[in-house]
């Protein structure tokens, strides 16, 4: 970005400080108070909601007509184009996995391609920038955000980022992205959205900073400053995060912003007197602009003209949105008027079928007794004798709802249900479809079935952004549910609908199968009813620990070592297991895999490679995921007892095998050190591979382990 530097200096030079504070101003629209202020000259950018929560419901259409309106009114007052945003978290008009389900897909590739399909479909609609992907470390099923992240663990999160910023910003009609939110707000005390990051400096590098970093390194445009506070500070004015870190040590030259209002708000935490403090402490800070709240517009004039605030410090953050606004091509076509360059989204139908593999992918199958999963046997086994499926629960019909937290633009005409799905999945395979709708006679109609389907869990509303809870359990009623179904001695799978990882207990007790749908966005009906059939393979691997019980949070699987270990089979708990019920990394599926031949070889100086054949030992295709984990069992601070180093995954048919490789440097293994150094110590490292059915926290599978000696 910066080769538009002397393009950018020419600029600066001829702008008032109040026109260098409005292109620091960002406003909502629509409100006609701030479309007022555009044709003034004084907003550089403006996000299209209607408040700050509209991520939980459909906030109303963006149009190009509506942007290129207000684009002309920018370029009559100042001649600098405005930056239209939006969030466009998971999905445009065709609505993709929550995040927390994309990850449980473990495809990059797959994250990469839907964000670039949502990009097409945004920038279609006059739209260049999205505040997305949101990179929190999400360690806390309570805090409703984990909905919107990639999971519990850095490295998953880091690569997830590194491609949903290739897909915004690398396709032919692109979005920026923005990385939020920077840093920690995924540790909010207690799950309580907002509340401050209890977090030491070295757990924060090691764990909470690496993901943003990765999606520095992606080329992420801009990164979003958290609302929490950590050790006192807020993030919105915590020099040292934003200066020191990321601008400084990073050397990130794209665009800081503000989250919504979160400036003004440096008055509740305790740490502004008033909005104009609160303008010199962000500025100071780092932070380049101003979400809605207009202390920057406010104040920054007189700040600088008081000789409170270096004037340098406000033209380098009008430099850094002038970059942005290069960089999305805005002044050689602020209204893409020439021929070709208005984006034009993917046709419908391939956009569909990409959401379908997605969701596909992200189902994790949890428990699968009694033959109760695949409702049809595998082709070509012969005529599938008749038989009555039963569908009950809350989500058998819903539309909408299978959307999930933050979907401003889905369209449900897109949207099949599961009960409509299914029953054309099955069309032709004497299998009949019967929706019950009431409690009333749910045992008889369970016991005239020869299966029973229960769609429970979340309503999409249970999550997302000020959305936390205390009970991890299902919402009320829904266990008595299965409780009645679970009488009937029928088969019984449950399909869970969630945006955070449930205390699944006392449901898994009850059910023959248990299948993790998470909220699986515009084709999850279809996709689900593809999965139930044997059509295709429930893919996905938790990308996040599941309690047994809310007590144990937090139950992450990296955990640290302590003093006095107990042996695998006791517990620090009276009442229940350490572990959590479902780890990290755990999924079936319908086929099995086995690993074998893992070896690790120096490859150069402190260099390694590491090898392992996976081969599909069932009968069906699936998709073999191989997790390498390490321990690093003595250091100057104590190390968790397993971290992700690599991953891999790839279909597999029957009988087929594959050889995966890892390249692994030292430099892998670096954390905080006891001296405050980001690096890594010589030492021994221990590796192993770990599959989808178990998690070994203290111990190595025979013929799956190595050791490696750093120098």
């Amino acid at each position: 970005m910066l080769k538009w530097e002397a393009q950018i200096d020419v600029i600066l030079a001829r702008l008032t400080l109040e026109q260098k504070a409005g292109q620091l101003h960002q406003v909502a629209l629509p409100h006609a108070e701030n479309e007022t202020l555009v044709r003034k000259g004084l907003v550089g950018s403006a996000i299209f909601s209607t408040g700050a929560f509209a991520g939980h419901h459909n906030d109303g259409a963006t149009s190009w007509e509506a942007a290129a309106r207000l684009q002309r009114g920018a370029l009559e007052s100042t001649g600098i184009p405005l930056l239209f945003a939006r969030d466009v978290i998971h999905g445009h008009h065709v609505v993709f996995p929550i995040p927390l389900g994309q990850a449980a897909a473990w495809s990059p590739e797959l994250v990469e391609e839907a964000q670039r399909t949502a990009a097409a479909e945004a920038a279609a609609e006059g739209l260049h920038w999205t505040f997305s992907p949101v990179v929190d470390v999400g360690r806390d099923p309570r805090w409703g955000r984990v909905a919107e992240g990639f999971g519990e663990d850095p490295v998953l999160a880091g690569e997830l980022a590194a491609a949903a910023v290739r897909g915004f910003q690398g396709g032919r009609f692109p979005l920026l992205s923005c990385l939020k939110h920077y840093a920690g707000y995924g540790l909010a005390e207690g799950g309580r959205d907002y509340a401050r990051a209890a977090v030491g400096p070295h757990e924060l590098r090691e764990v909470y900073l690496p993901p943003f970093r990765r999606g520095v390194e992606a080329g992420a445009a801009a990164v979003m400053a958290a609302f929490n506070e950590i050790d006192g500070t807020p993030a919105t004015a915590c020099r040292r995060l934003l200066r020191e870190v990321l601008k400084g040590e990073w050397g990130f030259n794209g665009v800081v912003v503000s989250d919504w209002d979160a400036i003004a708000e440096l008055i509740c935490h305790g740490v502004a007197a008033d909005r104009r403090e609160a303008a010199r402490l962000a500025i100071e800070a780092g932070v380049d602009v101003d979400m809605v709240s207009g202390c920057y517009l406010e104040h920054l004039p007189a700040l600088v003209r008081d000789g409170v605030v270096d004037e340098a410090l406000v033209n380098d953050a009008v430099r850094r949105v002038l970059r942005l606004k290069f960089a999305a091509g805005l002044f050689d076509d602020p209204l893409r008027e020439r021929e070709g360059a208005r984006p034009v989204p993917p046709p419908l139908n391939e956009s569909l079928a990409l959401a379908r593999r997605f969701a596909e992918g992200s189902f994790v199958l949890l428990k699968n007794e009694r033959d109760a999963l695949p409702l049809l046997p595998p082709p070509p086994s012969g005529v599938v004798r008749k038989q009555t499926v039963l569908l009950a629960g809350p989500f058998a019909e819903c539309r909408e709802e299978l959307f999930g937290t933050w979907t401003c633009d889905g369209r449900v005409e897109h949207v099949r249900s599961v009960a409509e799905a299914l029953t054309d999945a099955v069309a032709g395979a004497a299998v009949r479809v019967v929706v019950h709708r009431t409690t009333d006679s749910l045992v008889e109609a369970a016991l005239a079935a020869d299966v029973v389907v229960a769609l429970v869990g979340e309503h999409p509303g249970r999550s997302g952004e000020a959305h936390s809870v205390c009970d991890l359990g299902l919402p009320p009623g829904q266990e008595a549910l299965l409780e009645t179904l679970e009488r009937a001695g029928k088969p019984l799978v449950t399909v869970v609908f969630t945006g955070r990882p449930l205390a699944l207990d006392k449901v898994a007790r009850l059910s023959d199968a248990l299948l993790v749908a998470w909220h699986p966005g515009s084709s999850g009906g279809a996709a689900l009813a593809d999965v139930l059939t044997g059509r295709a393979n429930p893919g996905g691997r938790l990308p996040a620990s599941f309690p047994r019980f809310a007590g144990q949070v937090p139950v992450h699987y990296s955990r640290h070592p302590t003093g006095r270990p107990l042996p695998s089979t006791a517990s620090h708990y009276l009442d229940a297991p350490d572990r959590a019920q479902f780890p990290f990394g755990y999924g079936l599926g319908f086929t099995t895999f086995a690993w074998e031949g893992f070896d690790v070889r120096p490859s150069g100086e402190n260099r390694w490679e590491a090898r392992v054949t996976v081969r599909n030992t069932g009968g069906r295709p699936g998709r073999a995921l191989t997790r390498l984990h390490a321990r690093d069992f003595v250091a100057s601070r104590s190390r968790p007892v397993s971290e992700l180093r690599r991953f891999h995954a790839r279909e597999l048919e029957p009988g087929e095998q594959a050889v995966v490789v890892f390249q692994l440097q030292a430099s892998d293994f670096a954390f905080s050190r006891a001296d405050g150094v980001w690096g890594h110590e010589p030492g021994e490292i221990a590796l192993w591979i770990e599959d989808g059915t178990r998690v070994v926290p203290e111990g190595f599978p025979d013929g799956l382990a190595g050791r490696i000696v750093l120098r």
